[in-house]
């Protein structure tokens, strides 16, 4: 087994149930592309008991889940003690990114700039809509409200995920769509967020760390 280092580990799915009387398990993905990772050599599961690495010696793909059979999981009852387990791999064995995709962890916590420079607000959560990602940023200069922003490149100007910078330019319309009225602020109600956004970029997901 790779040395663990669990910040360079990775969620791909989860353990749902034993399958037959030998070890095996079924897996249900948490990736786009599952078949990718038929080959794996290794794998992490994560559970109640701890973070324990183990060696594959099959993983296939049986079109809604894995079945994974592991070295030193050789019974029905174990299998089972692991169900709900997250299963990680090694951050070198995830698919590579094509152009313009992004993995969501490296997404989170980005800081939002405007063509001028001005800060927009950190990126606190991805939303699907659809087939399109949306990210949620949190303005904390204006009572920590948030306001929404499609991963599209007519919004979107570019993605620095090693400096953790977003360049963006929205209309105004997006930065005002959360901001809170007297009422929501009187009230202590939050304001709304604005449904129907859509966008054209990918990002893929990761574990949580």
């Amino acid at each position: 087994m790779a040395p663990l280092d669990r910040n360079q580990l990775t969620v791909i799915g989860r353990v749902t149930a034993p399958h037959g009387v030998l070890g095996d398990i079924k897996v249900a993905p948490q990736t786009e592309d599952p078949a990718y990772y038929q080959t794996l050599k290794e794998v992490y599961l994560d559970s109640p008991k701890g973070l324990k690495g183990f060696k594959v010696k099959a993983f296939v793909w049986k079109g809604a889940w894995w079945l994974a059979r592991l070295e030193g999981l050789d019974d029905r009852t174990a299998a089972g003690d692991l169900k709900g387990a997250m299963v990680l791999v090694q951050d070198s064995q995830l698919k590579p990114l094509a152009e313009d995709e992004y993995f969501i962890h490296d997404l989170m916590g980005c800081r939002v700039e405007s063509p001028q420079g001005e800060n927009l607000g950190q990126v606190t959560e991805l939303m699907e809509t659809g087939a399109d990602p949306v990210l949620v940023v949190r303005r904390g200069d204006l009572m920590d409200t948030e306001w929404l922003l499609p991963l599209a490149a007519a919004y979107v100007q570019s993605v620095d995920a090693a400096a953790k910078i977003i360049h963006a330019d929205p209309p105004v319309e997006l930065l005002e769509l959360n901001l809170p009225d007297p009422s929501a602020e009187k009230t202590g109600l939050r304001q709304k967020e604005s449904p129907g956004l859509k966008a054209k970029r990918e990002a893929r997901p990761k574990g949580q760390k």
